[in-house]
């Protein structure tokens, strides 16, 4: 569950839900929104914590840092070119699919 806490906090500065210098919910509230105890929101913050999206700011709680977006593209860039797109072209290729017919594809598809 601290996994979904992270995603779903990542997502909202990815989005532009939560901006650099913004605060987040507390551990409190994260804890009551998700129905986990304050140990599991936590963690799924100090996740964010040690890749640097977020920095505590004693006694005001957890903010997003100015680099937390560019940071979380970039993880999700490589994350996209190796979980999705090699896959996708490694069974076109296996297919007989021209590369111009995947891009047609994903024209057509990106149009809708």
């Amino acid at each position: 569950m601290s996994e979904i806490i992270a995603r779903d906090i990542a997502d909202d500065i990815v989005s532009g839900a939560l901006n650099a210098g913004g605060r987040i919910p507390s551990l409190r509230e994260l804890s009551q929104r998700y129905d986990v105890s304050p140990s599991t929101a936590t963690a799924g913050t100090k996740r964010l914590m040690q890749k640097g999206v977020l920095e505590r700011h004693r006694g005001l709680g957890l903010f997003v840092t100015e680099s937390a977006r560019d940071t979380l593209r970039r993880e999700r860039k490589d994350s996209f070119e190796s979980e999705f797109l090699a896959p996708m072209l490694s069974e076109a290729q296996r297919l007989g699919l021209s590369l111009e017919h995947v891009r047609q594809l994903i024209s057509e598809r990106s149009s809708q």
